[in-house]
């Protein structure tokens, strides 16, 4: 019978240890998606500043063109 327990006992710990890799696993895996996720973000915004500031300037470029054709001042 003890023979029997230890069996089980290395079974019970084995399936533990698994078990706290499958977490630590689980908890890399939701990091590694949080990561992904944040620098998706931060690459959005950059290209969406980036062409706000397009826009902007081209706007601002083309008013100058306007007004220096025209003799005025901004």
């Amino acid at each position: 019978m003890t023979t029997r327990f230890s069996i089980n006992d290395a079974i019970t710990n084995h399936a533990d240890y698994l078990n706290q890799l499958n977490e630590k696993r689980e908890r890399v895996v939701k990091a590694s998606r949080d990561i992904t996720i944040s620098s998706k973000w931060v690459i959005f915004q950059e290209h969406r500043y980036k062409n706000t500031w397009k826009q902007q300037h081209s706007v601002s470029s083309a008013k100058l063109g306007l007004f220096a054709s025209r003799g005025d001042k901004c």
